[in-house]
C-alpha cells in the first residue's frame, strides 16, 4: 500500500495534507515494527552471545545493521511495555507515538500509566518531559552546534590522529568527543600559564556557563510553551500504520535472528520511502504550513520520533538519489540501512556498484573502516578517487593508524606541535629540535614492528581543509572560551596545535607500552580482530592452544577481547582458525557466519 502512494505521490500530487497524512501513517507502522524488532531482541536476551557476539551493539550493527544505542532503546521500551499493557496497545493502535509512549514507560507503572496516558492526551512531548523531568535536558539535539574549522592540512591530520587516540581509550569515535578530550587537557595547559593569584578569567568562564544553561533552560520552556499553544491542523485520529500482527515470536536462537533481520530489512526499505516523501514534505515547509512550531516539534508530535532520527532518514534520501543500484539494494535486503548510510556518503554513480558488492561482502565493521579511509584519503587531498580501496590502500590507513597508537608517529611529531610559544618542547621534557623524520625512541619498553613502513604526516603549507563538527552548545562555548584566553596568553601561535599538544604530552607518553606482547597488540592495531567486536580491551590469544604445544610464534598469536578469547573460542561459540596473524573467524555455535581476511561468507 505505502508503494504505491508513493507512485501516486511521484505523479505530482504535492499538496501538504497528503504528504503529511503518508508521513504519519508510516510513522506509526514503523514504530510498531521498530516494536516487533524490540520484542524479538528481548526475547533473544544474551542469545546474541551463543551467535558470537561479543555485545548487543557488536550484534545490531551487524545484523540489524542499526546502532546499538538504537537496539538498546528498542529492546528496553519492549521489555517496560510488557508490565504496561494500556501504553502497549496506545502505542500499537496508534493513538500515541513512539516518542511520547518511550518518555511515559521510563516513568510509568501498572498503577500510573492510565493516569499518565490520560494527562499527556493534552499535552506536547516536550512538556510532558518538563513535568516528568524538569531539570533534564529536554532534547540534546536541539542543544548541539556546528563548530566550522578552516585549518591547514598538518593541523587536520593532528585532529584525526588526536581522535585515533581518544577512539582507542574510551572506544567513542565521534569527532565531537574528541573535541572534549582536547578542551579538558587544554584547559589544564592554559591554567598552569595563568597567574594562581587571578582568578578573573575562571570566574568569568564560569558566570558565561551558568548564564548559557541559563538561557538555554529559558529557551527550553519557551520553545516548549510555544509548542503547547499552538493548534497544528491535522487529524487527531489514531493510525495504527502497516506492521507484523503480534505473533509468538519463536523460541530458538537461530529462528529469533532470522526474524529480526528480517523485520530490520523491512523497516530499512520503509526507512528510505519514508526519507523521500519527508524530504518533499520539509521542502514545502510542511511543518509551518500545518501550524506546527518548529520541525523538532513536528517530528515529536506528528511522527513521534526525535528530529535527528528524521534527519538520519532524509540524509540517506538525499544522498541516495541517482545512486539506483544502492537504492535496489537496500530495499531488497542486500545491504542494512546503516550500510547504506555509509555507502551514500561515499559513492558516485560511477562507484555505487563497486561499493555495494564491496558491502554484501564485508562485516559492518570492515566496511566502515574501508568507507573511513577513503574519506579521510579525499577530504585530506591525498587523492581524488572514491573507489572502493584497494588491499594496498588499507594497509598504508592500518600502517598509519598502528604508528599512532603506538605512540611511534606522534612522538616523532610533537616538536611540530609544541604548545609553548618560543616552540620549545617543554611539554615533552625534551629542548632538542626535531622534525617528524627523526628517529625519537621516547618509550624504551616499546617494540618496533619492523614490518610495519614509517609513516608520515605531510601536507601542502598552502593547503586547507574545512572541517565541521557537531558539538553539544556548552562545549562550543567552552571552545570559544579557551580560544579567547589562549589568544591573549599565547598571541600568534595556533589554538588547535596548542591543544592537540596538549593533549599529546599527557597520552602519548601512555600509548605502546603494555607487556611483552606489545608488538602482536600493535600488529593487530590494539583492537578485538574479531571482524564484527568493536572492543578495544585486548587479550592475548594462542590459536593452536599451548596445551597441544602451540608455540609463542607471532602467526600463532592474535588478540580477541576478553569475551571473544574465553567465551567465544574457549566457549565454544565462535572459532579462530589459524594463522594468528590473518586468522579465519567462524561465528556462532552453530555457525552463523565465516569471514576469512575481510571477505564474509553468511552461513544462516
Amino acid at each position: 500500500m505505502w508503494r504505491s502512494s508513493f507512485e501516486a505521490l511521484a505523479l505530482g500530487v504535492g499538496e501538504v495534507g497528503l504528504l503529511d497524512e503518508e508521513l504519519y501513517h508510516l510513522a506509526r507502522g514503523a514504530g510498531r515494527l521498530r516494536l516487533r524488532i524490540g520484542q524479538a531482541l528481548h526475547r533473544l536476551g544474551g542469545g546474541f552471545h551463543e551467535l558470537g557476539f561479543s555485545t548487543l551493539g557488536a550484534y545490531a550493527l551487524e545484523r540489524c545493521c542499526r546502532s546499538g544505542r538504537w537496539a538498546a532503546e528498542s529492546r528496553a521500551l519492549a521489555r517496560r511495555l510488557e508490565s504496561l499493557p494500556q501504553l502497549g496497545e496506545a502505542l500499537e493502535t496508534g493513538s500515541v507515538g513512539w516518542s511520547m509512549v518511550e518518555l511515559l514507560a521510563r516513568h510509568a507503572t501498572p498503577q500510573t500509566e492510565a493516569a499518565l496516558l490520560q494527562v499527556a492526551r493534552g499535552k506536547t512531548v516536550q512538556a510532558m518531559r518538563i513535568a516528568l523531568s524538569p531539570n533534564e535536558p529536554l532534547d540534546d539535539d536541539e542543544l548541539t552546534r556546528t563548530l566550522s574549522l578552516t585549518v591547514p592540512v598538518e593541523e587536520a591530520w593532528a585532529l584525526e590522529a588526536t581522535r585515533m587516540m581518544v577512539e582507542h581509550m574510551d572506544g567513542k569515535s565521534a569527532a565531537g568527543h574528541c573535541l572534549e578530550a582536547l578542551l579538558a587537557e587544554g584547559t589544564l595547559s592554559l591554567l598552569e600559564l595563568l597567574d594562581p593569584t587571578d582568578d578573573e578569567v575562571t570566574v568569568q568562564m564560569e558566570a558565561q556557563d551558568s548564564a548559557w544553561r541559563a538561557e538555554m533552560k529559558r529557551l527550553q520552556h519557551q520553545h516548549a510553551d510555544a509548542e503547547l499553544h499552538s493548534r497544528p491542523a491535522v487529524a487527531a485520529r489514531p493510525i495504527a500504520g502497516e506492521a507484523p500482527e503480534v505473533d509468538d515470536l519463536p523460541s530458538s536462537i537461530e529462528a529469533l535472528d532470522a526474524r529480526i533481520r528480517h523485520y530490520s530489512a523491512e523497516l530499512a526499505s520503509r526507512d528510505l520511502f519514508f526519507g523521500r516523501v519527508a524530504q518533499r514534505l520539509l521542502a514545502l515547509r510542511g511543518w509551518q504550513v500545518l501550524g506546527f512550531h518548529s520541525e523538532a516539534h513536528y517530528a515529536r508530535e506528528r511522527l513521534g520520533m526525535s528530529r535527528a532520527a528524521l534527519r538520519s532518514k532524509l540524509s540517506l534520501a538525499r544522498r541516495s538519489q541517482g545512486l539506483d543500484h544502492l537504492v535496489d539494494a537496500l530495499q531488497q535486503g542486500r545491504v542494512g540501512f546503516e550500510a547504506a548510510q555509509l555507502l551514500a556518503r561515499i559513492a558516485t554513480a560511477d562507484t555505487e556498484r563497486a561499493w555495494v558488492e564491496r558491502a554484501e561482502r564485508r562485516t559492518f565493521k570492515h566496511l566502515r573502516e574501508e568507507v573511513q579511509a577513503v574519506e579521510l584519503a579525499t577530504r585530506l587531498g591525498v587523492q581524488t578517487d572514491r573507489s572502493p580501496p584497494s588491499e594496498e590502500h588499507i594497509e598504508q590507513m592500518q600502517a598509519l593508524e598502528r604508528s599512532i597508537l603506538s605512540g611511534e608517529l606522534l612522538s616523532n611529531v610533537a616538536c611540530d606541535f609544541a604548545p609553548y610559544p618560543d616552540g620549545s618542547d617543554e611539554a615533552y621534557g625534551r629542548s632538542d629540535q626535531c622534525d617528524a623524520t627523526d628517529e625519537v625512541d621516547a618509550h624504551p619498553n616499546r617494540r618496533p614492528s619492523e614490518e610495519t613502513p614509517a609513516v608520515q604526516i605531510s601536507g601542502s603549507s598552502r593547503g586547507k581543509v574545512t572541517l565541521r563538527i557537531r558539538v553539544p552548545g556548552d562545549v562550543l562555548l567552552h571552545y570559544r572560551q579557551l580560544e579567547q584566553v589562549h589568544s591573549r596568553k599565547l598571541p600568534g601561535t595556533s589554538f588547535i596545535q596548542f591543544l592537540c599538544a596538549s593533549f599529546w604530552r599527557t597520552w602519548v607518553p601512555t600509548l605502546g607500552v603494555s607487556d611483552r606482547w606489545e608488538a602482536i597488540y600493535r600488529r593487530d592495531r590494539y583492537r578485538c580482530t574479531s571482524p564484527v567486536c568493536h572492543q578495544r580491551n585486548v587479550t592475548l590469544h594462542h590459536v593452536q592452544y599451548r596445551a597441544v604445544d602451540g608455540t609463542d610464534d607471532p602467526d600463532n598469536l592474535t588478540s580477541p577481547c576478553p569475551f571473544c578469547h574465553l567465551q567465544g573460542e574457549h566457549g565454544g561459540r565462535l572459532k579462530i582458525l589459524p594463522p594468528g596473524s590473518d586468522p579465519t573467524w567462524v561465528l556462532g555455535r552453530r555457525p552463523i557466519m565465516r569471514v576469512h581476511r575481510r571477505e564474509r561468507t553468511l552461513l544462516a
